[in-house]
């Protein structure tokens, strides 16, 4: 069971997403502990997920309001990482920090990334339905928290190293990178909320 668990686990954080970029080039500008929190905060919210997948509850069939809720939600957060984002990087001489008005602590940036996104309950309510895996919350907790936990300290380890090779110029590229991939995430929710009514 626990081997089931970490397994789909570690797909799941494989899949690398925008929040997971995030947190890289939180780790790149600022260490360790940075991109560390943003990705304990996106495990934390799987944890949540995963165990309401593990319940049966669907929030993208079930609660229509919810779901439009989720989905606007990530819509706006999304677009106000992108404008804001570019805005700041506009705004600064090359170098400097271009995420200035960004002033969300990064485990909290990965909460607030990674809430509006119900598909990961479908996710594991497919992995308990095809794996035949019998549904127990603590040990579906702690094999997700796990996981979680070491894929963060991988990705704070391995950001922290590559920040020290970045130049000025990589680390501009970069931005403007994250900064795309969240506006085409924002475009991708509004899609998703507007087909929710056909």
């Amino acid at each position: 069971m626990m081997f089931k668990i970490i397994s789909i686990a570690l797909v799941s954080a494989l899949a690398v997403g925008p929040a997971t970029l995030v947190a890289v080039k939180s780790g790149v500008k600022h260490g360790f502990m940075s991109a560390f929190y943003g990705v304990f905060g996106i495990t934390v919210i799987e944890t949540i997920y995963a165990n309401l997948g593990g319940l049966g509850i669907s929030l993208t069939g079930e609660d229509v309001v919810l779901r439009l809720l989720l989905l606007a939600a990530g819509c706006l957060f999304f677009l106000y990482l992108s404008i804001s984002g570019l805005r700041g990087a506009l705004n600064k001489k090359l170098g400097q920090e271009s995420e200035g008005r960004f002033k969300f602590h990064p485990f909290i940036l990965g909460v607030l990334m990674t809430l509006p996104n119900p598909l990961i309950i479908v996710f594991w309510s497919a992995a308990f339905s095809s794996w035949d895996m019998t549904y127990d919350p603590l040990i579906l907790s702690i094999g997700i928290l796990i996981v979680g936990t070491i894929w963060a300290v991988v990705v704070g380890l391995a950001s922290q190293y590559f920040g020290k090779f970045f130049t000025n110029y990589m680390s501009k590229v970069l931005d403007i990178i994250t900064l795309v991939i969240l506006f085409l995430f924002a475009i991708r929710f509004l899609i998703y909320f507007v087909g929710a009514f056909n």
